[in-house]
């Protein structure tokens, strides 16, 4: 008498699964990824490293010299930005100036990473594996 096993499966029942190995899918057909692409660059470029860098070289919007870094007119258009809509800008309060600083020394860095990396990932952006230590 044989002993039963449980129920038994075909292996044509289960897809494969292959796990550690990625997919390479070109840049061309992953049409999100130019989207993040395209939002990590401008990140990287306009808003940490001239608008953010804006904020810790000027520390009274009133009474300042220009900075070497960022160009005057991007110095210019902040301030302008923050007598129109944006009061608290201008003003500059120590909780501002620690999300500044937390934008320029952690997500600078992302923004540049993911923005060039991920034009070489087989699988786009969405791999969670893929933001870890190179």
């Amino acid at each position: 008498m044989s002993r039963w096993r449980g129920p038994t499966a075909r292996e044509s029942d289960y897809a494969p699964v292959y796990l550690g190995t990625r997919v390479a899918v070109p840049l061309s057909k992953r049409k999100l990824d130019w989207a993040l692409i395209g939002f990590f660059a401008f990140n990287f470029v306009f808003i940490t490293y001239l608008f953010d860098m804006e904020q810790l070289t000027v520390a009274n919007p009133e009474h300042f010299a220009y900075p070497l870094w960022p160009p005057a007119p991007i110095v210019d258009l902040g301030h302008w930005w923050g007598h129109r809509f944006d009061p608290l800008l201008l003003a500059r309060p120590p909780f501002w100036r620690a999300t500044i600083w937390l934008d320029v020394l952690v997500f600078g860095p992302f923004y540049a990473r993911r923005s060039t990396r991920s034009r070489r990932e087989r699988s786009g952006l969405r791999s969670p594996r893929s933001s870890g230590p190179a």
